[in-house]
């Protein structure tokens, strides 16, 4: 395995520009969350999060604040997950829909770690009418529509649980994303 090579020269890489760092985050992010590396995650997104603001790269800062926040969420730290929101909140403004409904969805998610599933159903059906708005058949509203479903299933509505979960999996049927209707469908 060639990670432990990596991880020698992380130190390294972390002292260079903030599109270099906003790189290695982009490259890195996905294997270090599959690979439960989260310690490394959070390293490399908080030193990201902070140049993206030192060069006012508000959107990118945004993102970095998403990402720590879906982290904490894995790790059931609400209050951070929460305090994530607020600053993708802050960073992006209310000027891109998009990023409005991500921070919606943030917010459910929090809520739904709580148990607080009536909360978590408000924030999550805001987030993908925004969504449709945008798109009518996008990717994000076919993870906003599963996550609604796992809410809702877990507050007995089973039947709008249902409903929403299968217009996930034709989403992303029709999307020809297995790997989605995998995801969906387990």
């Amino acid at each position: 395995s060639e990670w432990p090579f990596i991880y020698a020269a992380l130190p390294k890489i972390l002292e260079g520009s903030h599109y270099q760092i906003q790189s290695l985050c982009d490259s890195l992010g996905r294997f270090l969350h599959i690979t439960n590396r989260w310690d490394e995650a959070f390293t490399i997104n908080q030193i990201a999060e902070k140049k993206a603001v030192e060069e006012d790269d508000y959107k990118i800062a945004g993102w970095r604040a998403y990402e720590l926040g879906m982290l904490y969420a894995e790790r059931m730290q609400i209050d951070k997950l929460l305090a994530c929101a607020d600053r993708a909140e802050k960073y992006w403004g209310e000027k891109n829909a998009r990023h409005k409904a991500i921070v919606l969805e943030m917010k459910g998610r929090a809520c739904y770690l709580s148990k607080d599933y009536q909360a978590a159903i408000v924030y999550i059906k805001k987030a993908l009418e925004i969504h449709r708005n945008i798109d009518s058949y996008g990717t994000d509203i076919a993870a906003a529509l599963n996550s609604l479903g796992l809410v809702e299933a877990f507050n007995n509505y089973f039947l709008t649980a249902e409903r929403n979960y299968r217009e996930a999996v034709e989403i992303k049927k029709a999307q020809k994303r297995p790997k989605g209707v995998e995801i969906y469908t387990s």
